[in-house]
């Protein structure tokens, strides 16, 4: 089950699987006649994060991780164009896999090669229940500044868009947090970690 509490979704143990899922469409418009159509390139990617907010993993498209989380989290890869029928990049997590020593798991989207966000067609990050494939939280790129005063580090963007933390009665609470981060490393997603509270 999941409730609704203003920005913020109550996940219970018995959803079992959430789906996290990036979504954008191919750029069709072109940059200048020598260019051509240059392609949108996003990521999505999972700070796995443990006691006292210290990260202990991050997994993104060009580091999976799939070999250490085996069913626990799961991300299906990169995507550079936008172009797929579903979800462009897509993470599973599966709540009763598990291991005791995650307390919380932050989600952050990138965009590369000096595109703004608002630039992106379309784009957009769901929350879904796993079985149901209903989404709970659907995050639009039209609510992410791109002037936040926030520097803009080798032509990429970042925006730590939630963190789900881990409740002592086996829930989870997802927080919509759409924090503007200029590196996405594992020092930044612990001072963001740390600014917002989340944890």
């Amino acid at each position: 089950m999941i409730m609704d509490l203003q920005n913020t979704y109550e996940v219970t143990p018995d959803i079992g699987k959430m789906l996290v899922g990036l979504w954008w469409d191919p750029n069709e418009q072109s940059r200048s006649v020598l260019d051509g159509v240059k392609a949108h390139n996003l990521d999505l990617s999972c700070a796995v994060i443990g006691e006292g907010g210290s990260v202990i993993d991050l997994i993104t498209p060009q580091d999976t991780k799939r070999d250490q989380y085996k069913t626990q989290i799961y991300h299906r890869g990169d995507n550079l164009t936008g172009a797929s029928d579903f979800e462009d990049e897509e993470i599973s997590i599966n709540f009763d896999a598990l291991d005791d020593s995650i307390k919380a798991l932050a989600f952050v989207i990138s965009v590369h090669d000096d595109i703004r966000f608002s630039e992106v067609i379309n784009g957009k990050c769901t929350f879904s229940n796993g079985m149901t494939l209903e989404p709970f939280l659907e995050a639009d790129f039209e609510s992410i500044s791109d002037d936040a005063g926030i520097p803009v580090v080798a032509n990429s963007r970042h925006n730590f868009l939630a963190c789900m933390k881990r409740n002592d009665d086996g829930s989870w609470l997802l927080t919509h947090t759409n924090q503007n981060m200029p590196v996405l490393d594992v020092a930044n997603v612990e001072d963001t970690v740390r600014e917002l509270k989340v944890l």
